[in-house]
């Protein structure tokens, strides 16, 4: 298991691969951290809403909060980071290429960003 006592930050857009990340994360970490689900701007229309990804950790013994940041375009991942130091989190979840990765590739995206820019580790879910 991994305990991180500072707290976990989940980035949360709704999509797919946020959940699954949620899914698989959850048997490895320990409950005793708290957990603070992140999302940066509004969600897409079929998007599973940050309350369900809180039920779902708060059904697994996790005390869970959540926060919302406006999205400002080309900034969420220092919108995330920055998240990350003003709960001081020792670790973040986030699902990994939520948009195509061609798009990724051209126009850059958010799970590259963290991968070179992230100051704790993160746990990708595809």
């Amino acid at each position: 298991h991994v305990v991180a006592h500072e707290g976990l930050i989940w980035g949360w857009n709704g999509s797919m691969e946020a959940a699954t990340a949620l899914e698989r994360a959850i048997d490895i970490l320990e409950s005793q951290a708290p957990v603070t689900v992140i999302q940066v701007g509004e969600l897409r229309p079929a998007a599973l809403p940050a309350m369900e990804a809180i039920t779902y950790l708060e059904s697994h013994g996790f005390s869970a909060t959540s926060q919302f940041y406006p999205d400002l375009p080309g900034r969420t991942t220092e919108i995330l980071l920055q998240a990350v130091k003003e709960t001081g989190a020792g670790l973040m979840i986030a699902g990994a290429y939520s948009h195509s990765r061609m798009r990724e590739a051209i126009l850059g995206g958010v799970t590259a960003n963290l991968l070179t820019r992230a100051h704790v580790p993160v746990f990708f879910a595809r």
